[in-house]
């Protein structure tokens, strides 16, 4: 999902675990410390939401940095 300064990336029950997340969020925070990092569940829907926010030209910087990831 497109957010105004970023990304909201959904990713469903089992593709991911939440400690994996949580992981990888605390590293990329050391190596990448202008990006806006959260996790955001949904119980109900069996959602893991990764929000990747900042300033401007960030949202050309993450697609080119997930490269091959659906935006949309």
């Amino acid at each position: 999902m497109e957010l105004e300064n970023g990304y909201l990336l959904r990713f469903f029950s089992g593709m991911i675990a939440l400690e994996e997340m949580a992981e990888w969020v605390e590293f990329e925070e050391k190596c990448c410390p202008f990006f806006g990092l959260g996790v955001e569940t949904a119980v109900d829907e069996g959602v893991i939401g990764l929000r990747i926010t900042g300033g401007e030209g960030i949202r050309e910087f993450i697609r080119a940095e997930f490269a091959g990831v659906k935006f949309g």
